[in-house]
């Protein structure tokens, strides 16, 4: 590279001595508050508005859930996504927003000085009625795929196995309950006014019946602070101004 006209800068260390320093990092990053709210809230759509957030999901590769993986795209290595976090809290200031998450993001996991700070962190909540959440949920998973190139069937497809894999968390009835809906809901290779109403009524069971209940038991573990309650705008509006936007 240097023969060709390229600046070249060598690390100290080489690659030991980055991965030393990306340690260092995620051992003492910057304070930051969790956003939190049920599913569909548009946790993912709002921080990607504000001047410093973490989009821990985007580095992972993942949206944190059963149906968390990315269109076509695989994970990365688990050093990687550790290199990756310790990136971009390099370049972060205080009060920096991640979304809130379990520990495991598909198959990468936070690490745990992170997460021990997240559990404790104060948080911001995002309050959205299921029927809106479920309207969210359709435009990301369904109709943006859709309208992208991809077959409704194999989204049906997809969302079926996904949904098989949380039967014994659903029970056996509700499970086969939501995959009649799915099913009847995917029979049409459109996307209309009846058709989505058919996708948002599988989805809101689904968020009521699995996703809600989750989300409760996984806040109930953790000791924050709630530092502000309210509508995605409300919130937005808050975040904003505690980064003095």
């Amino acid at each position: 590279m240097y023969q060709n006209g390229c600046e070249v800068v060598r690390v100290d260390s080489g690659y030991k001595g980055l991965r030393h320093e990306a340690l260092k990092a995620l051992e003492n990053p910057a304070p930051f508050v969790i956003l939190s709210g049920m599913t569909g809230s548009g946790k993912t759509r709002l921080i990607h508005k504000l001047r410093h957030f973490v989009d821990l999901e985007n580095l992972a590769s993942h949206r944190g859930s059963a149906f968390g993986s990315h269109f076509g795209a695989s994970q990365p290595q688990q050093a990687t996504f550790e290199n990756k976090l310790a990136q971009a809290f390099y370049q972060v200031a205080d009060n920096t927003i991640l979304e809130d998450e379990s520990p495991n993001i598909g198959r990468c996991h936070l690490p745990e000085s992170i997460y021990a700070r997240m559990v404790t962190a104060p948080m911001v909540m995002i309050e959205t009625p299921v029927r809106l959440r479920a309207i969210e949920i359709c435009q990301e998973y369904i109709q943006t795929p859709f309208a992208k190139g991809r077959h409704l069937c194999a989204i049906g497809q997809s969302f079926a196995q996904n949904i098989e894999r949380i039967r014994n968390k659903l029970g056996g009835l509700e499970c086969d309950k939501i995959k009649s809906l799915l099913s009847e809901a995917f029979k049409a290779d459109v996307l209309d006014e009846d058709t989505i109403a058919a996708h948002l009524d599988w989805i809101e069971r689904l968020l009521t019946h699995y996703y809600d209940k989750q989300y409760l038991y996984s806040l109930s573990l953790k000791s924050r602070k709630t530092i502000f309650k309210g509508s995605w705008k409300d919130c937005l509006d808050f975040l904003k101004s505690l980064q003095n936007e």
